[in-house]
């Protein structure tokens, strides 16, 4: 970007210098200024405004908290990074709220020219945004105004027409000629307004998926980096629990597990209400039923769900978008429609895919809806997204009789996830229990060893994308004589490779990995060597989690931050029933 004009609010020249060098590694050609106390901040604001404001947390004469607040004064809307070498989770929110972009720490300045160009960019959307809400309010302005004029000189024209009989046919040639002339200065500011009606429609689309795609950003931030420290932290106490120690030391140890234990149930829910993890990883459907099951669980409303199609591969936009509608008219249901019971029905017929939502509540007169600028706001907002998506939207509702909302959206499915559908429903994949009988290693089981009296210890590989992580599980698991830790992997790619060259009794088996999730390696991995027994681990607690690595074959699923209480029991259930029962399907337990 060109002449891009940064304010750094900064008290350390060094950082100020490395920010500086970071931005122009990442292609901004930048003027910059630095301050460091209220006065040359606020004389900056009103002698040159920047484009963007990067700013530490905590200065000696000054705070980001200030510089927010100084900036809200001024009444300008210029972009505001945080940038801090430790800030609390707590502050960073309250940041955001107060209107902060995006906060960094110092020592992860890799995406630092992206949190900036985003910032810019979000800033570019609004403004486009504002200028064609002006842009709208002038020509409808500049309408009337030529409305009123044309009737005024329309009146002109009849009341001379009353004192002017004899010039009747040259005023009446005059209004014919006026009344075209208005009807094409109509015509053309009705194809000005639907113009910009749809560049509104889109930059609202755009803001959407804008806001969704950030949610998600922060949801893995949270999940790769928070949740996993809080595990590894938690493993770590309970080690400590496991040794010797006196009742004050203890009680601390457990009042400090209890701590991280809810500090990991807030983080979870936290990356739950930014975005639903099920969208993404299995679909709209997946989806849709977490949405349902949040409801019951919160105890606000009871949503019966009725999926009657396929999983279906939508582009993830327009997955986005419908599963926000639903979540909307859902919502609506619970605001306004005075009842705790709501339905959702998906279909798919002829190229379209159908989503009804329902209610016995008390309904209201849809004739009123276009009037409504207050709390239906939500109804309308659901009919431009469908449009938006070149599909339409049905809302049926009458006083006393409830609520039906249907979303249609045109939808042909490739012709590839068609046969590939067909495909799975001929050829049922084959269970455990078949592949152990027909590919069991005798060399390679614990069954074997123990019959030829050979006392061995489990052999176990760890597989988990954080380093971290699997350095805390095998100095949890090397404590145990009976268990030794032959390898490490980070991928399912090299899960899979290593199994094969160092043939592990037991595989730890993290569920979310880029490329290959623990469900897809632990079904290759079973594949090809089914007598390896694979434990499950998510520092995640949605039910669907745990479903999906038991049906991919794993034998247990344990959660992350009870792995430490958990983990070698369930690994010694696993295989002794694996080892007692080889030839029959046993249940997986959680």
């Amino acid at each position: 970007m060109d002449d891009l004009r940064v304010l750094f609010v900064e008290d350390d020249p060094v950082d100020t210098e490395l920010a500086v060098r970071e931005l122009q590694k990442s292609g901004f050609d930048m003027k910059w200024q630095r301050v460091d106390t209220q006065p040359d901040f606020m004389n900056r604001l009103t002698q040159d405004p920047p484009d963007i404001i990067i700013s530490d947390d905590a200065m000696p004469q000054f705070s980001a908290g200030e510089a927010l607040q100084c900036l809200r004064e001024s009444g300008l809307t210029i972009p505001f990074i945080v940038v801090s070498h430790a800030i609390g989770e707590e502050e960073a929110v309250q940041l955001m709220r107060n209107g902060a972009a995006d906060y960094l720490r110092k020592d992860r300045m890799s995406r630092f020219g992206e949190a900036v160009r985003h910032a810019l960019e979000e800033q570019r959307l609004r403004s486009q945004y504002a200028e064609v809400q002006e842009e709208l309010w002038l020509l409808n302005r500049d309408l009337e105004k030529r409305v009123v004029e044309r009737t005024a000189e329309l009146e002109a024209a009849t009341r001379a027409k009353a004192h002017e009989l004899f010039e009747r046919q040259q005023v009446e040639q005059r209004l014919r000629q006026l009344a075209d002339t208005l009807e094409d200065q109509v015509k053309e500011r009705t194809q000005q307004l639907a113009t910009s009606y749809a560049r509104l429609r889109a930059l609202a689309t755009d803001l959407t998926i804008a806001e969704q795609t950030e949610r998600r950003r922060l949801a893995t931030e949270l999940h790769d980096y928070l949740a996993q420290m809080l595990v590894v932290t938690r493993m770590k106490v309970s080690q400590l629990l496991r040794q010797d120690h006196n009742l004050d030391v203890r009680t601390i140890l457990q009042e400090a597990d209890q701590l991280l234990h809810q500090s990991l149930d807030y983080t979870r829910t936290l990356v739950s209400e930014l975005t639903p993890q099920a969208l993404y990883e299995r679909g709209l459907s997946a989806a849709v039923r977490w949405l349902g099951d949040q409801m019951r669980r919160q105890q606000i409303l009871t949503v019966e769900i009725s999926l009657d199609t396929p999983e279906l591969p939508l582009p993830e936009a327009d997955a986005v978008l419908l599963f926000h509608s639903i979540r909307e008219l859902l919502f609506n249901v619970l605001k306004h429609g005075k009842t705790d019971r709501a339905s959702v029905l998906m279909s798919y017929d002829q190229d379209v895919l159908s989503i009804t939502v329902s209610d016995h509540g008390c309904g209201f007169h849809v004739s009123g809806l276009s009037e409504d600028r207050s709390d239906r706001f939500g109804l309308l907002s659901v009919r431009e997204r469908m449009i938006a998506l070149g599909g339409d939207f049905d809302l049926q509702s009458e006083p006393g009789k409830g609520t039906v909302a249907s979303l249609h959206f045109p939808f042909r499915m490739p012709s590839i996830h068609i046969e590939a559908q067909q495909a799975e429903e001929e050829s049922p994949s084959p269970t455990r229990a078949q592949l152990s009988r027909e590919h069991t290693d005798p060399h390679v089981t614990i069954a074997s060893a123990e019959k030829r009296g050979i006392a061995t210890a489990l052999r176990v590989l760890v597989v988990d994308d954080h380093q971290m992580v699997r350095e805390g599980l095998c100095c949890m698991l090397k404590e145990y004589d009976d268990l030794t830790v032959v390898g490490e992997a980070s991928t399912g790619e090299q899960a899979l490779q290593l199994v094969g060259t160092l043939v592990p009794n037991v595989v730890i088996m993290d569920m979310n990995m880029p490329g290959w999730n623990g469900a897809e390696t632990t079904r290759r991995i079973l594949k090809a060597h089914p007598s390896t027994t694979v434990i499950g681990l998510s520092v995640q607690t949605d039910p669907h989690v745990a479903e999906s690595m038991l049906n991919a074959g794993a034998a247990a699923f344990v959660q992350k931050d009870t792995v430490g209480q958990e983990l070698y029991l369930t690994i010694q259930t696993a295989v002794h029933r694996m080892t007692s029962s080889p030839s029959t399907t046993s249940r997986p337990c959680v």
